[in-house]
């Protein structure tokens, strides 16, 4: 058990540091230590919770760290059959003694939702909504373009709020009705040959054979216009004018994004975002258009900075609209599973980064999936990691966590750590239980 003037410290280092870069908490015992949550899950899905350090090991940039506490925080109750923890849980950066609850941020990407799809959903998100204890708080993020409601326990403001979400999904239009797969794949084949005006060149010349270099490009010609001979160099037009399409949507729901995890960065404690979507189309081909971003680059810092983890609900509408009535007129040949994972893929690398992971849900409300993310987010481990003096330089991390002796576990953690330069020493000070900090 951790002296408790070192539970004193830990209150003292989030009491006096607002700023940003505190999300990355750090506690004092004898050495400067960073703190790292992590989840634990049974086969069932259920948290594990009567793990100690010795089953943890933790490495920054592949370099392994001593693991000196591993303290079981719990948020909400549990079913009767889970076992209760050893002791109680002392290292977080909020005291265990302080008045519990949990803080989610339901973030909902409008641009994917056609509005009568977006209404089912909604309503699963507030029996969702109804389920919470009342010591949540919960906030709404509707992106690219609101509404925006800060976490909250007014449970009133928070209805209202999703009353005003409204779906906004556009589909994607193009002259020989393309599939996002295929407009993938001829952007692919224009990259292995060339330039798009090079590729188009070459076709006019009769120097591309379709069939061979640009397999996708014969499939739609064939599908679309078989006995026009100069078809080909539309279909290569219309594919990268869709990718143009596409990335201008993808930059703008990324963006959305970062706004969401800046706004979360300067909230205290620990977030748990609810992201509903139905998905967003990347590459998944080398010169693949919309091409995948890095995620490091892209929200690594903002995912460190934000201590908040993403559980994604796609809500994948791939598999019934591959089968569809119009899809069957088009006889497209396209794999339902591929066009979903096209949708899922960036999202679920996204929330793996921050902790959580990507649930798909078959129905259009997701409500089976929210009943899992409750029981999921009632408990974590918060480890209380040995820096090397070379970590605190302020820079981006990449963490990894294992367990010991679970061979069936799922580990989830945040995959990205930035340690403070420079850490203050502080003395400790009294803290009562339940007093604010």
């Amino acid at each position: 058990m951790i002296a408790r003037w070192v539970l004193a410290a830990v209150a003292a280092v989030v009491w006096m540091s607002p700023c940003p870069a505190a999300q990355q908490s750090v506690f004092r015992s004898s050495v400067e230590l960073v703190a790292i949550d992590a989840q634990v899950l049974g086969p069932s899905g259920a948290p594990v919770q009567d793990l100690g350090a010795d089953r943890f090991s933790v490495t920054l940039n592949g370099k392994a760290r001593r693991v000196v506490s591993a303290d079981l925080i719990r948020l909400a109750e549990m079913p009767a059959v889970i076992a209760e923890p050893r002791q109680r849980a002392v290292a977080t950066n909020e005291l265990p003694d302080a008045a519990p609850g949990r803080t989610f941020e339901l973030a909902i990407d409008t641009s994917s939702f056609e509005t009568n799809a977006w209404q089912r959903s909604a309503m699963a998100l507030r029996t969702f909504l109804a389920a919470l204890p009342p010591p949540d708080l919960v906030g709404v993020y509707a992106y690219p373009f609101g509404p925006w409601l800060a976490p909250t326990r007014d449970r009133a403001a928070i209805r209202r709020a999703l009353d005003g979400v409204t779906g906004t999904y556009q589909p994607m239009r193009t002259h020989f009705h393309l599939e996002p797969s295929e407009v993938i794949d001829i952007n692919a084949e224009m990259a292995r040959i060339g330039s798009p005006a090079t590729a188009v060149r070459r076709i006019g010349q009769v120097a591309l054979d379709p069939g061979t270099d640009a397999p996708t490009v014969r499939s739609v010609q064939d599908r679309e216009c078989p006995a026009d001979p100069n078809c080909s160099a539309r279909i290569l037009l219309d594919a990268s004018a869709a990718a143009q399409d596409l990335e201008a949507s993808l930059t703008q729901r990324i963006d959305g994004l970062r706004s969401m995890l800046q706004t979360l960065s300067v909230l205290p404690g620990r977030k748990t975002v609810v992201l509903v979507s139905a998905g967003m189309v990347v590459s998944d081909r080398v010169g693949g258009r919309p091409e995948p971003s890095d995620m490091a680059s892209a929200l690594g810092t903002h995912l460190a900075q934000a201590n908040s983890v993403i559980y994604t609900v796609h809500l994948d509408r791939s598999v019934r609209d591959g089968y569809s009535a119009a899809a069957r007129r088009l006889n497209t040949s396209n794999d339902p599973t591929r066009e979903a994972s096209l949708r899922a893929g960036w999202l679920d690398a996204l929330s793996a980064a921050s902790g959580g992971t990507l649930i798909s849900a078959q129905t259009d409300d997701g409500e089976d999936v929210l009943q899992q993310v409750l029981r999921e987010t009632s408990s974590y481990y918060l480890l209380g990691v040995e820096p090397a003096s070379g970590d605190r330089d302020g820079k981006l991390r990449e963490v990894r966590v294992r367990v010991s002796g679970g061979r069936q576990w799922s580990v989830r953690y945040r995959q990205w750590v930035i340690i403070p330069k420079g850490l203050r020493t502080l003395q400790p000070r009294a803290v009562e239980p339940g007093q604010a900090h």
